[in-house]
């Protein structure tokens, strides 16, 4: 598709960046990409076999936020997000 035919597209929308995220488990890994500072937007979808917790760098199973096996979640933030999860697991990230 020709790019002068995509209207009103947002700024963030123009420079995403994909990938995948292993969780080891019992481990917390940064999902986030280092120095994207002018991030507007963070997609993570949980794609392993088991819950995935999301939240700051001590993030763990008891203060992390849910994500659920196939479960999507979509944030507004530029801070950077971190994962745990108590088995082995993976995420999809999608970010810009």
């Amino acid at each position: 598709m020709n790019p002068r035919f995509i209207r009103n597209v947002p700024d963030y929308a123009r420079n995403l960046s994909a990938k995948a995220v292993p969780v080891p488990a019992n481990t917390v890994v940064k999902v986030t990409t280092d120095g994207l500072h002018d991030r507007q937007l963070v997609i993570i979808r949980n794609i392993g076999k088991d819950t995935v917790y999301l939240g700051s760098s001590d993030v763990n199973d008891t203060n992390g936020f849910p994500l659920f096996v196939n479960e999507v979640i979509v944030l507004s933030s530029k801070k950077d997000v971190f994962a745990y999860s108590k088995k082995d697991g993976e995420l999809r990230v999608l970010e810009g």
